[in-house]
């Protein structure tokens, strides 16, 4: 037999022709009896731009009549090959599933259970005649379902959420590139769907477009005690929930940052823990002995992994769907701080799990308890995220954590992703502190102006938010924003020239946590609030005599106060074994406290006029937690922040009293009604319009056009609208170049 080949040719003998058609004819017989077999194919019609695109089918294995495990890719792997018009190929991964149908009612929702069968999700991006192929593999065995075609129709749909490449700090819809801000909350979770159900029309209704999930043990997680690791059927029944919450809040706009795990479950294990029902719990059937044990065990890397490659098949092709995070504050783990390069290491492999089962690439981060986190984790992350509670002033918080973690990893969004008048459920007075939500109204509009890539969102959903009725604080940041292409006019976030004769109280707030000394001790207060050097040198724990010794560093401040005033720190936490706590003025000792472990108090002295140095210390065993210190009269009233761009220009004035903690203290909110800012924009243009903007409402107040005064900085002045202290307490405000 011969035959040519690029013009040679080539000689076969007949036993080797032979040889070939028997292996060939074997090769078919085999396929055909101990083959794999698709049935049942079903696909989503009339499939449109951006939208869910489901494949569902039955597989039936070479031997038998179940997989013994359809979750372990040893076992079975199925996978979808997407071939776009334009030819680009997509790979998805299929993945195992059971039906369910809803009935019931808020608190009583029933789940009725119905088949098994293989699903395979895709968002395909742009219209016109798609295909695809199946293709199902047993180890070396691999089996084929023939390419199937599908026509996608064009839809209004801004697609999936990607980070500009005009500026980092901000995020944009893929399909037009406009900016997406997210507004909104923490709904980790809730009684039931219908629960869900409840919560999100709350949201919409006030034009939020943002939420995070948890997948808990108690709602959507797919790995718990009752299933052990690395089998999913057991919890068939949290993962369809979270399908239909992904579904309803696709259809109201609302986008999901999916935290994966969190870090109760591998917390220290002496006490009231999630490890006792942890799966991965040695005790209970699992494979480490200890929680810290997950960071470099390669078995539980490998359930781990399987897990992640399960959600990222089964959630990766929503829309809706911002962000994977990978942990909810890992520092809080058992044991973290002797694992800090093994976990950076972790979230390096987990990220390439994620990302390569991911089949539309959404964003991954992860978060950390304690600011800032460790860096060299947050530099293998798509974005940066900062839980911070008990901050007596959110606005200031913001305005200060926001630019410090932005220094040490740029070109990175940030945003809060959890605040709260408190962090503990054991406080309910500081909880409560806050009826009608200033900590989040505040949050939210200092996230704008410090150019966050989100507004802020509150962790207490379900016990203050929701009862308080506290979803209004959502329309007024909202409607700012709409339409504003954040990365479009090289925004830079600068603290505003903002006067007035009214003197208000300063808010200082420490940003260094537990277990890190205060490189400084001295600070000065400036007449316009700010702080010389930054509080990103500051600690909110001050250490007693005894214990902790290494990392004393007690802090003196040096303020000039207008009139007669008082100074005030917020104590948020107190050592088990108690603490005293003492201040100073001008090196005398002017209170001495003895405070009880666990509590949460205020401590205030009277300052005589005049500048003073003011001294803090933990004179007792052992540590308390000061996260808010207070200087009355020493400041101007009135603060101003924006973001300055070369057409344009976003703002936020507010009064410097309005924060929930000075409004719990009782303090008098001021009028003010001679305040003026001036802007450094002459050098753009000589005339702009203004637009002062309703903070709460949403709605603009008063317009006008304005000329400079001169063509130097500061030359374009504006009267800020009148304060009443009663319903206004702060003003947007938007400079259009004419």
């Amino acid at each position: 037999y011969q035959r040519r080949v690029r013009g040679e040719t080539t000689m076969f003998s007949p036993t080797c022709v032979l040889t070939l058609l028997l292996c060939l004819a074997l090769t078919s017989f085999y396929s055909q009896v101990h083959s794999a077999t698709f049935s049942n194919l079903q696909i989503t019609s009339q499939p449109t731009v951006y939208e869910k695109f489901e494949i569902s089918f039955d597989l039936k294995p070479t031997q038998g009549d179940t997989y013994s495990n359809p979750y372990d890719p040893k076992i079975v792997t199925v996978t979808s090959s997407f071939n776009a018009p334009n030819g680009r190929e997509y790979l998805a991964n299929c993945f195992y599933y059971r039906n369910f149908t809803r009935s019931g009612s808020l608190g009583h929702q029933i789940l009725t259970p119905g088949i098994f069968k293989w699903l395979c999700r895709f968002s395909p991006n742009m219209p016109g005649t798609w295909n695809f192929v199946l293709q199902a593999a047993e180890g070396k065995n691999v089996f084929i379902y023939p390419r199937t075609s599908f026509v996608v129709r064009e839809e209004s749909h801004d697609g999936f959420i990607r980070i500009s490449p005009k500026d980092p700090n901000y995020f944009v819809h893929e399909k037009d590139g406009s900016t997406f801000f997210p507004i909104g909350e923490n709904l980790c979770w809730a009684k039931d769907t219908f629960d869900y159900e409840r919560y999100l029309h709350k949201l919409n209704e006030n034009n939020a477009t943002y939420i995070r999930i948890w997948m808990s043990s108690w709602l959507f997680g797919i790995e718990t005690e009752q299933t052990g690791l690395g089998d999913y059927d057991k919890s068939q029944d949290q993962a369809w929930q979270l399908d239909y919450v992904f579904d309803l809040s696709r259809e109201l706009g609302i986008r999901i940052m999916l935290c994966l795990d969190y870090a109760l479950a591998f917390s220290d294990p002496s006490g009231d823990s999630g490890w006792k029902i942890n799966p991965y719990n040695k005790a209970i059937g699992g494979v480490l002995n200890s929680p810290d044990e997950l960071w470099t065990s390669d078995e539980a890397f490998a359930y781990f992994s399987r897990r992640l490659r399960y959600i990222a098949s089964r959630w990766g092709y929503a829309t809706n769907l911002l962000s994977w995070e990978l942990w909810n504050e890992v520092d809080d783990t058992f044991n973290y701080n002797s694992h800090i390069s093994d976990v950076t290491a972790w979230h390096v492999k987990s990220y390439g799990v994620v990302r390569n089962a991911d089949v539309h690439k959404h964003l991954i981060t992860t978060s950390f308890g304690y600011f800032p986190g460790d860096i060299a984790t947050w530099q293998n992350l798509d974005y940066l995220q900062i839980h911070f509670y008990n901050a007596g002033d959110m606005a200031e918080m913001a305005l200060t954590t926001i630019p410090s973690l932005r220094a040490m990893v740029p070109k990175k969004p940030i945003y809060i992703a959890e605040f709260g008048t408190d962090w503990n459920w054991n406080h309910p007075s500081l909880l409560t502190n806050d009826k009608t939500g200033i900590n989040i109204h505040n949050e939210q509009w200092a996230s704008l102006v410090v150019s966050a890539s989100g507004g802020g969102y509150s962790w207490w959903w379900d016990n203050i938010i929701d009862p308080d009725n506290q979803y209004y604080n959502y329309k007024g940041i909202a409607a700012f924003v709409n339409g504003e292409n954040l990365d479009n006019q090289n925004y830079k976030s600068v603290p505003l020239d903002v006067t007035t004769t009214v003197r208000a109280n300063a808010s200082v707030i420490p940003l260094i946590g537990w277990g890190v000394k205060a490189p400084e001790n001295l600070f000065t207060l400036q007449p316009n609030g700010q702080v010389t050097p930054s509080t990103v040198s500051l600690s909110e724990f001050q250490y007693g005599v005894s214990a902790h010794t290494e990392l004393r560093n007690p802090p003196t401040f040096i303020a000039n106060f207008e009139a007669d005033g008082h100074f005030s720190m917020l104590i948020s936490g107190v050592s088990p074994t108690g603490a005293i706590a003492e201040i100073s003025i001008d090196g005398k000792v002017i209170q001495r406290k003895t405070l009880l472990p666990n509590s949460n108090d205020w401590m205030s002295i009277p300052v005589p006029a005049g500048s003073h140095k003011i001294f803090v210390n933990s004179v007792g065993s052992d540590w308390y937690q000061a996260t808010l210190f207070q200087f009355s009269s020493a400041i101007y009233a009135l603060q101003g922040y924006g973001l300055v761009g070369d057409s344009k220009v976003l703002a936020w004035v507010r009064s410097r009293t309005h924060t929930w903690s000075q409004v719990k203290q009782g303090v008098v909110q001021p009028v003010i009604s001679d305040g003026k800012v001036s802007l450094n924009v002459c050098s753009t243009s000589m005339s702009w319009n203004y637009f002062w903007w309703n903070t709460v409402s949403g709605t603009v107040h008063s317009s006008g056009s304005v000329s400079c005064s001169c063509g130097g900085d500061g030359c374009l002045k504006l009267d800020v609208p009148y304060i009443d202290g009663k319903v206004s307490f702060d003003w947007g405000l938007k400079l259009l170049k004419r």
